[in-house]
């Protein structure tokens, strides 16, 4: 794993570097607190100086907003903007799935759902009997649902319950517009591909978009991990009178579930 350095009170300090979407370390580093003010962090962001914060959040939030959207030119790789119009081509057009005799539209990001030699084993491979003291029904799980096309699959073959997961956040957003998944809606949480919870393309486009999503919810799901944008989903869940979970496990039948 990388390495960050960077100087604090005359004391060299290092931290290990992570990114979701494999940006590289920054060169330069420098603390930055409450105390900056716009114009020199914007100062320093275009020099390629990252900035460290070390301060309170809700102010980071204002100062990116304050700092603005990035302007003027911009050079991209050759290779991600062919990924990127490829990706918009699938987006727009969509991929045929046979095993679906349906179209699946891929978000930027995610892979692709035509790997046939996987899909046409989970739409043809025998399935266990349902246990009897289920009353018949089955659940199925799909770990590392991408497009969500092997959760789509299993449902169609008749699976009563399929819980599909996902550890990125795009292939989670992509996943909750599948329109074979019915009335379960992924709320997207984005700290990737460009968007993240300080993002204002996220609190102006994304965020109300799952609001207004909530309204056609039973419940919600919050799984573990820091994320302002979902505690902020929670917190409408709540006032709208939704139950909201912790635990997969605690999840009961709900109305829609039992409607289909």
């Amino acid at each position: 794993m990388s390495t960050i350095h960077w100087t604090e009170t005359h004391t060299p300090r290092s931290a290990r570097w992570h990114s979701e979407s494999s940006t590289p370390p920054p060169s330069r580093v420098v603390g930055a607190d409450d105390r900056m003010k716009a114009d020199a962090a914007h100062r320093l962001a275009c020099e390629g100086t990252a900035l460290l914060w070390q301060g309170d959040f809700h102010n980071a939030r204002q100062l990116l907003h304050a700092m603005g959207p990035p302007s003027g030119p911009t050079a991209v790789s050759l290779t991600e903007l062919l990924g990127v119009i490829g990706a918009h081509q699938w987006r727009t057009k969509g991929v045929e799935v046979p095993a679906l005799d349906a179209r699946i539209h891929p978000h930027y990001g995610v892979f692709s759902p035509v790997r046939g030699e996987y899909v046409d084993l989970v739409a043809h491979a025998p399935l266990p009997a349902p246990a009897a003291r289920r009353a018949g029904r089955r659940t199925a799980f799909d770990l590392g649902t991408g497009t969500g096309v092997l959760a789509a699959v299993l449902a169609r073959r008749g699976i009563d319950h399929v819980v599909a997961t996902e550890a990125a956040a795009w292939p989670v957003f992509a996943a909750g517009h599948l329109p074979v998944i019915g009335e379960w809606i992924a709320l997207p949480v984005l700290h990737s591909a460009g968007a993240g919870p300080t993002d204002p393309l996220a609190d102006q486009v994304l965020y109300p978009t799952a609001e207004r999503l909530l309204a056609r919810c039973d419940a919600v799901l919050r799984l573990p991990g820091d994320s302002t944008g979902a505690d902020r989903d929670v917190a409408h869940a709540r006032r709208r009178g939704l139950p909201v979970y912790h635990d997969v496990a605690q999840i009961p039948v709900l109305d829609r579930q039992a409607e289909r």
